[in-house]
């Protein structure tokens, strides 16, 4: 794997961790909403991301699935 997958799925992870912060301690439930959405849409990314640096096409059906 090279070093840009490698940091795409670093920072993905970190925006992973801080969302999962913001769906935990959201103070309304429009927050948490936004947080579960934008949790997917990094999940996706994540998923994307692993496909093109491993080369596994089976993920891209939970990809697509998400």
């Amino acid at each position: 794997m090279s070093i840009i997958p490698t940091l795409t799925l670093v920072v993905l992870t970190v925006a992973m961790a801080i969302v999962l912060v913001r769906l935990v301690r959201g103070p309304s439930l429009a927050d948490r909403v936004v947080a579960l959405d934008v949790l997917t849409a990094v999940a996706i990314g994540f998923i994307a991301t692993y496909v093109v640096a491993s080369g596994a096409t089976a993920l891209l059906d939970a990809a697509l699935v998400l």
